[in-house]
């Protein structure tokens, strides 16, 4: 009895803590979008597994249904049958041009069914909208051009978006009965919100990017008022209505962004942004944790992303990825050599090898897990993940050879447990990683020095056969470690000697406890 009493109890105490619509309306509408949630979950599931094909397909017939309704020809089929079929072949040109640009750009968007529905639906959805707007007593001039841009471009990149903000501009002319002008006023804001959009640095700067391409919608408005003879409250009126549009759409891309990006797991610009701040709590807390892992991760990620960008890889991924990547090392920062103060003892000098690879390895693991409570994005936990692959602790490794003569070691037991870079940004990261510990060794840190240890260790990762599987070529190798070095170079510059009453720089280094290799070498 008194068990069940108990139970009862806690059962009370939990369903107080969960909370539940008070009204019984509520409680039906609440219920009911639990309900089509979950078969949108459903279908969602099933469309997954549909080929791009079927979904391209789908695609194009209901924007050819959406023309042909718009200039209301599908009536007498048979008496428009030319028509409509000189609309079916100039729409099958535009969509054939858009998605050939992006199989050429950005492929993923079409190989990836999911990626693929997610693109076609901001596509059809914007021709929905315009559809509706043309068909209502409301300025033409309202078609939400900016929100198409910033969607398109936080997903498939500003030039990617720019492309087709064209095409929808052409196809909207179809929908409008060919009216040029808002043909040109959404090619014009959908445009400058498309390539503005890699310049944000936070979410409110959607704003910004809002009102520029409102000013530049009611700019061209304006001149187009004034050719076609308009009064000039007419202008002003048509004009506000584009300014409105572009306003409206910032505030409605601040919420269907995140909305989106939950939705469909996708990683846009605005978030990784968020992520790059370095007042983010994670990276805070790593900072006063392992101060010294946090200054490696700050330098891994100029390294990444200077890489990154010049073979045309996701670069704010790649740098946001090395600054999270080794937020494991938050649990035992002592262990890991970056973190120990000048003339400090290792630890793992009192440990025994076996034990010293288990603590090194374990940061991976940890970091996910932190990645996860912190919610980080996919995209973040995989770089955190991939970016040691399966390299061997070679370390630890010869040092558990030397202690342990009697028993065979396999070497297998001494490496990370992967996977190894999935993607171009993990290689990148791994790479970068793997140059900034080296280079914080080098005691004269010359150019042809840093090229031959960049060098050196690309090949090492190449020969381990930990970039198989990252999608980087030759090229693309070569590129990075110019990259590295250029980058690394810049960092080891020289510096002037600033005579202190009569002193020597190297005499004022060492009142002041330092010894940077750089100075000493100057000073010989």
């Amino acid at each position: 009895m008194k068990n069940e009493k108990t139970i009862k109890i806690k059962k009370n105490k939990i369903e107080q803590k969960v909370p539940r619509p008070q009204s019984g309306i509520v409680r039906k509408i609440y219920a009911a979008l639990k309900k089509k949630l979950k078969y949108f979950r459903k279908l969602l599931e099933f469309i997954r597994k549909v080929n791009s094909w079927l979904i391209g397909i789908i695609f194009y017939i209901s924007t050819l249904l959406l023309v042909l309704k718009s200039l209301n020809l599908l009536h007498n089929f048979e008496d428009n049958l030319f028509k409509i079929t000189g609309i079916a072949l100039c729409i099958f040109i535009f969509l054939f041009i858009i998605l050939f640009y992006l199989s050429r750009y950005n492929s993923s968007v079409i190989t990836q069914p999911r990626k693929f529905l997610i693109f076609c639906l901001i596509n059809l959805g914007t021709l929905l909208l315009a559809h509706g707007i043309l068909n209502i007593d409301i300025s033409r001039y309202s078609i939400p051009a900016t929100l198409t841009g910033m969607i398109l471009a936080s997903f498939i990149g500003g030039r990617e978006a720019l492309s087709c903000v064209i095409i929808l501009g052409g196809l909207i002319g179809f929908i409008s009965n060919f009216s040029i002008d808002i043909v040109f006023t959404f090619i014009i804001m959908g445009g400058l919100a498309s390539l503005s959009m890699p310049f944000i640095h936070k979410r409110l700067d959607l704003f910004k990017i809002g009102f520029a391409s409102g000013i530049m919608g009611a700019v061209f408005i304006t001149s187009w008022g004034i050719l076609q003879g308009w009064d000039t409250k007419i202008i002003l009126t048509q004009s506000s209505f584009g300014m409105g549009s572009a306003l409206v759409s910032a505030f409605l891309a601040l919420e269907i962004l995140p909305f989106i990006e939950n939705l469909f797991g996708k990683l846009n610009y605005v978030k990784l942004l968020e992520l790059s701040q370095l007042n983010h709590p994670l990276l805070v807390k790593l900072k006063e944790k392992a101060a010294g892992t946090y200054q490696s991760c700050l330098m891994v990620g100029n390294l990444a992303e200077a890489a990154a960008e010049q073979i045309g890889a996701n670069s704010l991924l790649a740098k946001v990825g090395a600054y999270y990547h080794d937020i494991g090392k938050i649990k035992n920062p002592p262990y890991f050599v970056e973190n120990l103060t000048i003339n400090a003892k290792s630890k793992h000098e009192k440990v025994n090898p076996a034990l010293s690879r288990l603590i090194l390895v374990s940061h991976v693991k940890e970091g996910v897990q932190l990645a996860a409570k912190y919610k980080l994005p996919k995209e973040i936990k995989d770089i955190i993940r991939q970016h040691h692959g399966t390299t061997l602790t070679s370390f630890f490794y010869q040092e558990a050879l030397k202690k342990d003569t009697a028993s065979e070691i396999e070497e297998e037991s001494f490496r990370y447990p992967g996977p190894t870079p999935q993607s171009k940004e993990a290689a990148i990261v791994m790479l970068a990683d793997t140059v900034e510990a080296a280079s914080r060794t080098l005691e004269d840190p010359s150019p042809a020095r840093i090229r031959n240890m960049v060098e050196n260790l690309a090949k090492e990762k190449l020969t381990d056969r930990q970039l198989d599987e990252s999608q980087l070529n030759f090229k693309d190798l070569h590129l990075i470690q110019k990259s590295f070095v250029q980058t690394l170079t810049g960092s080891f510059h020289s510096r002037i000697k600033y005579p202190n009453n009569g002193q020597t720089a190297e005499t004022h280094e060492n009142k002041n406890g330092t010894n940077h290799p750089i100075e000493k070498k100057e000073k010989d």
